[in-house]
């Protein structure tokens, strides 16, 4: 089964039914009252937690969800039928968020947690609601009310008890199916591990849930590698296993890469409790290996601000075996947590996020001399620092901010990216945009041309996702 973490769908809660205007109609009654009875509730969307879904894949082939509409009311006083509920299953550890993609909504944390989505709309009023003593035989009946529908977001945070990380072709796969269930691909080659992998591993009478993940390169909290892509299934992990390939040439050096990519990206990562692995150690010479476990724990130590890690360097197997035994002894004895604790913890991680994320923003803007390209060659795109621009085209409200974010009507096109001049030819580039449906991620590049005042001139699309803009500007004269 392919594996996806992320995805857009759109979301349509059923109509309310309308309400009846009837009236009794018996033999021998010449005026009869009304009867008109109500309409049915409009189903509602239900996401449902599941622990034996590891992927959202199944949302992106089928990407618009209806609940059904209710009943209309009838004659006799008959309510329409409520419109049934739809229940959408998702993992365990997904996330809801609005079509911004960045708004949380919900965070599902525990097995079988329902969340609605989308309300269901109310069923109209009949006639007979309407009846009074001055109004005998009102035809006054009400329409049912449209359900909610929303655009929204599915991301998927792997929760694991323990998270195996390290370099790529450390061995973490293979740890993985020797202590657990998971059948992952294995191969003596860097990324074959392409996507989280879970396995559970029986202590005690007891489940521990393990996740290898992808091999974690420098640069990878920028999205170098698979990054970004793969770096938050690690947030919601208890504990860390470090892997380390003792054949590499300077495992300390490997060693402070992970870490390191862990602390950019987020600082709470880098911090949380780990165990050290050093592998393959059946590769290398004992008796000239010239390193030593005691010898690399404390040179770590000096050079990490982060704590002591427990190691393994050229010790026998079992003990080794002991010490994963120990961790997850350490896992069970920290696992009764409340639910509204680990919901709480959740959204810890994407606060803290967007604060380093404002942080970092911050300080770029400190140290701003507006000096070099930044504003241009000569800083002469420093007056529109804070101005946006924006027209219609083909239908479509096109808006983009200089140093800002680019959208058409409400999709995101993308975050500023800088200025890139091609044969005298300056363009603003905004990358990282919404994805599109089955493609890549939206982007726009405005082409500055020399013109008497601002104005969008024109907007195309060569390929798909990526948008063209002319924009005429005194600054490029």
């Amino acid at each position: 089964m392919k594996f996806l973490d992320q995805v857009k769908i759109y979301i349509k809660a059923g109509d309310g039914g309308d309400g009846s205007a009837s009236f009794r109609r018996e033999k021998f009654i010449e005026y009869g009252g009304p009867d008109g009875g109500d309409g049915g509730n409009g189903g509602s969307v239900i996401l449902k937690a599941e622990q034996d879904l590891n992927t959202l894949i199944d949302f992106r082939y089928q990407q618009h969800h209806k609940a059904k509409r209710g009943n209309n009311g009838s004659g006799q006083n008959r309510t329409g039928k409520r419109g049934d509920d739809l229940v959408l299953e998702v993992p365990l550890g997904t996330q809801v968020f609005e079509e911004d993609n960045k708004t949380l909504i919900y965070d599902f944390v525990k097995v079988g947690e329902k969340f609605v989505t989308a309300k269901g709309g109310k069923g109209g009023l009949g006639n007979t609601r309407f009846k009074s003593a001055t109004n005998r035989a009102p035809r006054r009946f009400t329409k049912g009310s449209a359900g909610e529908e929303f655009v929204i977001w599915l991301q998927l945070k792997t929760i694991a008890d323990i998270g195996i990380i390290g370099l790529p072709n450390a061995g973490k796969s293979s740890l993985l199916a020797a202590i657990t269930n998971a059948n992952p691909k294995i191969a003596n080659y860097q990324f074959t591990t392409l996507n989280p992998n879970l396995g559970v591993a029986n202590y005690d009478n007891k489940e521990v849930t393990i996740a290898d993940i992808p091999g974690l390169i420098e640069g990878a909290h920028k999205g170098t590698g698979l990054g970004i892509q793969f770096l938050k299934h690690i947030e919601r992990c208890k504990y860390l296993l470090h892997m380390i390939d003792i054949t590499n040439k300077d495992i300390r050096k490997d060693y402070k890469q992970v870490k390191n990519e862990l602390k950019k990206y987020s600082s709470k990562l880098s911090k949380k409790k780990e165990l050290v692995i050093l592998n393959k150690t059946d590769l290398v010479d004992k008796d000239n290996n010239n390193l030593d476990s005691t010898d690399f724990e404390q040179k770590v130590d000096e050079e990490s601000t982060e704590g002591n890690p427990s190691s393994d360097g050229s010790e026998a197997e079992v003990d080794e075996t002991e010490r994963i035994k120990t961790l997850f002894a350490t896992v069970d004895s920290n696992s009764h947590e409340r639910p509204e604790a680990a919901t709480a913890r959740g959204e810890l991680v994407v606060v803290e996020r967007e604060f380093n994320e404002a942080e970092q923003a911050v300080k770029a803007l400190e140290g701003d001399d507006f000096s070099g390209t930044r504003y241009g060659e000569n800083n002469e795109y420093l007056p529109y620092k804070d101005e946006c621009f924006e027209k219609m085209f083909q239908g479509y409200n096109y808006r983009f901010c200089f140093y800002g974010e680019a959208k058409q009507d409400t999709n995101n096109l993308g975050s500023w990216d800088g200025f890139v001049t091609e044969e005298g030819i300056t363009k603003a580039v905004f990358k990282n945009g919404a994805t599109c449906w089955n493609g890549p991620s939206r982007s726009l590049h405005v082409t500055l041309q020399c013109g008497s005042e601002n104005n969008i001139l024109d907007v195309y699309e060569p390929s798909m996702c990526e948008y063209h803009m002319k924009f005429s500007t005194p600054a490029s004269c």
